[in-house]
């Protein structure tokens, strides 16, 4: 049986994931598996912090990114 529960961050829905891993644990069925977390949050604050930066000048933005994985 494969059971997959996701959450948006490392502190969102842990009492869910608590939740349903005693639930499984309950029936005897083995408990569920923590592969931590999303790590797209990393990129996705980097990029806002970016934009911040950039503010109205995205195209900038855009050329250094793909100079930066391009080299």
């Amino acid at each position: 049986m494969l059971l997959v529960l996701e959450s948006d961050g490392p502190n969102v829905n842990k009492t869910v994931w608590n939740r349903v891993n005693e639930a499984m644990l309950e029936i005897d069925r083995p408990g569920l598996l923590d592969i931590g977390t999303c790590n797209l949050h990393i990129y996705y604050n980097a990029f806002v912090k970016g934009l911040d930066k950039y503010a109205n000048n995205v195209t900038n933005l855009v050329i250094d990114l793909h100079e930066w994985f391009k080299l």
